[in-house]
Parts: C-alpha cells; sequence; structure tokens
C-alpha cells in the first residue's frame, strides 16, 4: 500500500467497520494471509481491490465471492515511524 501505507507501520484497525465502502481501507483475510487494501465498487455490486502501489494489480471479487470474504475492519489510523 506504499506510498500510503509502509512496512512495519503500525495499523489501528475498527474491527466493528465490516462494510465495504467505496475509497476506504480495509484488512481482508485470505487464507493464511492478511491483506491490506481499498476497495471500489463495482456497477455489477462486486469491489476491486486496489494497492495504492502500482506494481499490485486490481483483484475483482465478482457479487457471488462477497460472502466468502473474510473482511477483519477498516484502518483508522497509521503510525508513521521516525
Amino acid at each position: 500500500m506504499e506510498p500510503t501505507i509502509s512496512d512495519n507501520e503500525t495499523l489501528m484497525v475498527d474491527t466493528s467497520e465490516k462494510r465495504l465502502r467505496d475509497g476506504q481501507i480495509y484488512v481482508i483475510r485470505n487464507g493464511d494471509h492478511l491483506l491490506v487494501k481499498r476497495i471500489q465498487t463495482l456497477w455489477n455490486d462486486g469491489v476491486q481491490l486496489l494497492s495504492d502501489n502500482t506494481e499490485y494489480p486490481p483483484q475483482e471479487i465478482p457479487l457471488s465471492d462477497l460472502e466468502g470474504l473474510d473482511v477483519i475492519g477498516k484502518v483508522v489510523w497509521v503510525g508513521k515511524d521516525l
């Protein structure tokens, strides 16, 4: 998620916020991996998982697969290292 979030920075995650909202950043579990991605809603009610880092392509999640998406919560704060 660089340049927005860099390695080893601390995130505060609101675990009560699991409803995906356009343009917000969420922590999402995919199997054994945690992903930090920005959400873009699609016209067909699916979503795209976006990275602010252009090296990572968008991942489209169709509406039929959204129920299986494990949303941990919304990122509400990033602690920057000095």
